[in-house]
């Protein structure tokens, strides 16, 4: 069986071998310089998760209620974030439905 290969018009021809050869312009992924504080919940809350399962995200809620009411206010920040990242939704439902989370 034989292969026919329709070539198009000189110009279109130009275009895309203008558009293969062009270097492509590089923007760096991570140019923001916080992006260390950013990464640092994300990784504590997969910790986090290896290490209690499906029930994470509730436990992580039940700590930070547990630091909220003994006054531990960084704390409480801490683990009402990482139950953020795992089930964002837990977390809004916690701040709204109780004295939790108000500043």
């Amino acid at each position: 069986m034989s292969v026919r290969i329709a070539v198009g018009s000189h110009q279109e021809c130009a275009v895309v071998t203008r558009a293969l050869t062009m270097p492509q312009i590089r923007v760096p992924a991570n140019d923001q310089d916080d992006c260390r504080t950013r990464e640092l919940p994300l990784r504590e809350a997969l910790l986090h998760f290896a290490a209690h399962g499906l029930s994470a995200a509730e436990r992580a809620r039940e700590k930070a209620e547990r630091c909220f009411f003994a006054g531990n206010r960084r704390d409480y920040l801490h683990w009402m974030e990482i139950c953020r990242v795992l089930d964002r939704r837990m977390a809004d439902f916690a701040s709204r439905s109780s004295i939790l989370d108000r500043r």
